[in-house]
C-alpha cells in the first residue's frame, strides 16, 4: 500500500494523535503516583513491642525533603534477655544508640543504629547494632522489622568504635517488630 491511499486526517491521527495520547497515559500515570504521600522522616517517637513502650527516639532530617536522618535511641526499659547479653560481655551498661537512614520507597526507610555496651566505669566491652526497616503506617505511627545483633570487642579490631566490615556477630537475631508512634506536637 502506498503513502497516497491514505487520507490526510488518517495520516495526522499517526503522525501526532498516538503521541499525544502516551503523553496522556504517562501523564496520567505521574498525576496518579503524585497522590501517593511521600512521608516524611523526623521527630520523636516512642516505640516498643507488645510488652508495651521500651525506647525513645529522635530522628534529625539531614536533607530538605526529609529523606535521610540520623536517629539517637534512649532505652527505657531493659529486658531479662540483654541483661544476660551485657554480662556475658563483660558489660553491665549499654549507652544511647546513634545511627542513620533513608528513605527507600515513599512510605519505608532503611536505619541502622549502634549501642556501645561497657562497664560502670566507661569501658568499652562490645557493641549492639540493630538495622532493618521502618514503615509508616500512618503519618504518626510505624512498624519496624529489623535484626538484632551483639559483637564482642574482637569485633572492632582497628579500634574505631565501630564493628569492622564482615565482622560476624556473636548473637544475631533476625525478624524481630516493633511499633512506634509521634510524639504529638502542641
Amino acid at each position: 500500500m502506498n503513502r497516497s491511499s491514505h487520507s490526510p486526517l488518517t495520516h495526522k491521527v499517526v503522525r501526532y494523535g498516538v503521541p499525544a495520547a502516551a503523553l496522556l497515559v504517562l501523564a496520567g500515570v505521574t498525576a496518579g503516583w503524585s497522590t501517593q504521600r511521600q512521608y516524611k522522616l523526623g521527630g520523636s517517637w516512642i516505640g516498643g513491642d507488645a510488652s508495651g513502650p521500651a525506647w525513645s527516639a529522635l530522628q534529625i532530617p539531614l536533607d530538605s525533603a526529609n529523606r535521610t536522618f540520623a536517629v539517637r535511641v534512649a532505652t527505657l526499659v531493659r529486658d531479662p534477655g540483654s541483661a544476660a547479653l551485657l554480662a556475658a560481655l563483660g558489660a553491665d551498661t549499654l549507652t544511647d544508640a546513634v545511627g542513620q537512614g533513608r528513605m527507600i520507597s515513599r512510605d519505608t526507610a532503611a536505619w541502622s543504629f549502634l549501642a556501645h555496651a561497657q562497664t560502670s566505669s566507661l569501658q568499652l566491652k562490645g557493641f549492639f547494632r540493630y538495622s532493618g526497616e521502618w514503615t509508616y503506617t500512618s503519618e504518626d505511627t510505624a512498624q519496624l522489622t529489623y535484626t538484632f545483633e551483639v559483637f564482642s570487642l574482637a569485633a572492632d579490631a582497628n579500634l574505631d568504635g565501630l564493628p569492622d566490615p564482615g565482622a560476624t556477630p556473636i548473637f544475631s537475631l533476625p525478624g524481630l517488630t516493633a511499633f512506634a508512634n509521634r510524639v504529638p506536637s502542641p
